[in-house]
């Protein structure tokens, strides 16, 4: 991981304890790479250099130009310098649909923040994928996911969802530990990503399905059986193992998804 010196200021906490702090704006710059005049050795002095996140940098990873990258980023910023911040990025499922697009995201968000964009009239964000979905959801919810019995519905988020159940997780190259602060404990983020998605669905913080390795129109007549609530059955049953999160064990005959539907098959390597 590349360190880059910050500008910290110390100062005394209400504890009376002192302690150095930076602004979050010096700490996306940090992660960004950019010279400060600190004698940062890491940071690159010009677009040339090969250094991370450089237009040459990135020239070597996308192919694309660097002097088109130079280009876009000067007439993005140029105009919206001179029109009060009405230049717009517009996105949609050539980004949304794949993986990591939250961190496309990020980096187009931060464009616009950086270049006072946010907020204007003819400016901004303008997303041509997914918000049609958004109004209908309101009448659509009660019905796909039982709002009026539970609340709040457990939706599970379909990058999981896929990652898992199509075998995604098997190709994954990125570890838990190039992803980390250097603040933290390494020795805690051991394993694969997958790991991490399990253990998220079984701290209740990631909803998930398939949920178990059981049909969950069972448990009611089990745990009536042992003379349990399906609360106290289900939590007695995974301490005990006889009931596991199907998550662990994605391959089995008992928990992959028995119904799939394709709006488009990009997972097979077909593009509509």
């Amino acid at each position: 991981m590349t360190l880059h010196p910050l500008p910290a200021k110390q100062l005394t906490l209400a504890s009376g304890e002192s302690g150095l702090v930076v602004s979050v704006y010096d700490l996306i710059l940090a992660n960004y790479g950019l010279d400060r005049g600190l004698d940062d050795v890491n940071a690159a002095k010009d677009f040339a250099e090969v250094k991370a996140y450089t237009p040459a940098w990135a020239e070597q990873i996308t192919g694309v130009p660097r002097q088109h990258i130079e280009q876009i980023a000067r007439e993005f910023a140029d105009t919206a310098h001179k029109t009060h911040g009405r230049s717009m990025i517009i996105l949609g499922a050539g980004v949304n649909h794949w993986y990591h697009m939250d961190m496309n995201y990020r980096g187009m968000i931060n464009l616009l923040v950086f270049c006072g964009c946010v907020g204007q009239s003819g400016g901004g964000w303008s997303h041509y994928v997914g918000q049609e979905k958004l109004r209908p959801q309101t009448g659509w919810l009660p019905l796909a996911f039982a709002l009026d019995w539970s609340r709040p519905p457990r939706q599970m988020n379909s990058t999981s969802y896929f990652y898992n159940h199509a075998s995604q997780w098997r190709y994954e190259k990125l570890t838990a530990q190039e992803l980390l602060s250097p603040l933290a404990d390494a020795s805690k983020f051991s394993g694969s990503l997958i790991d991490f998605n399990v253990r998220a669905e079984r701290m209740g913080w990631l909803p998930s399905a398939p949920q178990l390795n059981v049909n969950p129109l069972t448990i009611k007549q089990q745990a009536e059986a042992a003379g349990l609530s399906p609360a106290e059955f289900t939590v007695q049953s995974l301490k005990s193992g006889d009931i596991r999160f199907a998550a662990e064990q994605p391959d089995s005959g008992k928990n992959h998804p028995r119904n799939l539907f394709y709006l488009a098959l990009k997972p097979a390597g077909i593009v509509r």
